[in-house]
């Protein structure tokens, strides 16, 4: 269905307060997608759909508020992960990787592990890519692989190369797992 088609039935959303359709139609008015671009009303209606339950909503505040009031990125982020959001455990881990002077690394890299094991794909390459790196974890090609490993299984598309870099996990590991589905050290 183009946008211009759907506003009757985002319009709809609204008044039925669908927070999934409402922050939907937030994106669209702020991109201008089939619809007049109008980011004061966007930012209105990704806030609605946040407090109705909408964890996508939370991280489009996240991402409206970055350059306007970085805090307030954080703590919209913050809120999505805690609520179990793996795209916003993956976001709000990487600035506490680097926010704090390393204060928060731990906690960082914990956000991380939760976001690549609910099978998000790029929190499982940055983890692959710190763990190949020794960057704020100790140095482990095998962790490194099996990171990599989640991710390319999950669709990650540089995952697969930077596997062939380490050397391919065996099909099954020691303990009979199939490949990619090791479970990491932390």
């Amino acid at each position: 269905l183009p946008p211009v088609e759907a506003v009757p039935w985002f319009e709809r959303a609204i008044r039925l307060r669908h927070a999934e359709a409402i922050n939907a139609h937030a994106e669209l008015l702020l991109s201008g997608n089939g619809v007049p671009r109008n980011p004061v009303l966007a930012e209105e209606h990704f806030k609605m759909a946040a407090d109705l339950g909408s964890n996508a909503a939370y991280v489009n505040m996240g991402r409206l508020m970055e350059t306007r009031d970085p805090r307030s990125a954080q703590r919209w982020y913050r809120a999505a992960a805690e609520r179990g959001y793996p795209p916003a455990q993956r976001i709000y881990g990487e600035i506490l990787l680097t926010e704090g002077m390393g204060l928060y690394r731990n906690d960082g890299l914990e956000y991380l592990r939760k976001a690549a094991a609910a099978k998000d794909a790029a929190a499982a390459y940055r983890l692959g890519q710190l763990y190949a790196a020794g960057q704020y974890v100790e140095h482990s090609n095998e962790q490194a692989r099996i990171y990599f490993g989640w991710a390319r299984d999950n669709g990650h598309p540089e995952a697969a190369a930077r596997l062939r870099e380490l050397g391919e996990l065996p099909l099954v590991n020691a303990s009979g797992a199939i490949r990619g589905s090791a479970t990491p050290s932390q």
